[in-house]
């Protein structure tokens, strides 16, 4: 079995996917408000794009009204919103479920033609730090929201939600009562995410939440503890955990501990198993993830 007791310190916000996976995932967030910039083509004798949007900044998930203010002969629109998703539609409802900055393209056409109205990073969607350090969440349950839990369930894969009222456990910081446990039962030949820049990792049992980061204030920071349940240097059922965030596009590798890792201590809370050292991971996003 494999358990790790973490929980979220500071002001950062975070998405953690583990199971041997514990990573902590930034989705891009970075971006400014709306009302960025703006430009116009096509077919100057065709009818004219334009449009507003109302909000245009806000949490996720972003219930945006966009309304259609072009020329009255346009006959037909394409709305493309930014986040893949587009609509026909003259004046449609879209909803934002992530976090991001969004740039919005819409193009009208009719009678003598089309033009395209384009509004650069138009709208900006938030993720707000919540229960960074799990105490909203039930003691003994299935972490929910604003946690997402993308593999395992209580009882399947020992994910848990464990009080600090049991006693301390090799040091672990007493300041927060609540530490999530994630147990890597039933998953021996899931391969842990590779070292480096990559992919985000979806492997293993695990919990995410996206988050934004505002201005200056682009330090996160986390503890983790490794509960080694196999014999030292196991091999297929070999148990390990990864710590990992992400802007959506490449996930980047904060800490990793397998089997072969060093264990200077046991855990009183969990049979003597052998642990590692409480660690404090500390990561810049904005020397990692530039601009």
């Amino acid at each position: 079995m494999l358990a790790i007791n973490s929980r979220l310190r500071k002001s950062a916000r975070l998405v953690l996917p583990g199971a041997l996976v514990f990573a902590a995932l930034i989705h891009g967030a970075c971006g400014g408000g709306g009302g960025g910039g703006s430009s116009s083509s096509g077919a100057s004798t065709g009818p004219q794009a334009n449009f507003t949007a109302t909000p245009t900044m806000g949490p996720k998930p972003l219930a945006v009204q966009f309304t259609n203010t072009g020329s009255a002969s346009a006959t037909e629109w394409l709305w493309e919103f930014g986040d893949g998703s587009t609509s026909n539609e003259r004046d449609p409802l879209r909803s934002y479920p992530h976090a991001g900055s969004f740039t919005v393209k819409l193009t009208a056409s009719g009678p003598g033609g089309f033009t395209t109205k384009v509004r650069n990073s138009f709208i900006s969607v938030t993720a707000p730090l919540l229960d960074s350090s799990f105490e909203s969440q039930p003691v003994g349950a299935t972490p929910g929201s604003p946690w997402e839990v993308f593999f395992g369930t209580q009882g399947n894969f020992g994910l848990v939600i464990n009080s600090a009222a049991g006693g301390p456990d090799v040091s672990m910081p007493t300041d927060g009562q609540l530490w999530v446990e994630l147990g890597g039962d039933s998953t021996d030949n899931t391969l842990p995410p590779s070292a480096g820049p990559g992919p985000t990792p979806r492997t293993g049992a695990g919990l995410a939440q996206e988050i934004s980061f505002p201005g200056g204030k682009s330090m996160l920071q986390f503890d983790v503890l490794f509960i080694n349940g196999e014999t030292f240097g196991a091999g297929l059922t070999n148990d390990w955990m990864s710590a990992d965030i992400s802007d959506g596009n490449t996930s980047i590798n904060l800490l990793a501990h397998d089997t072969s890792s060093a264990t200077s201590y046991t855990s009183t809370l969990h049979g003597g198993h052998p642990t590692t050292a409480l660690e404090t991971v500390s990561a810049d996003l904005e020397q990692l993830f530039p601009g």
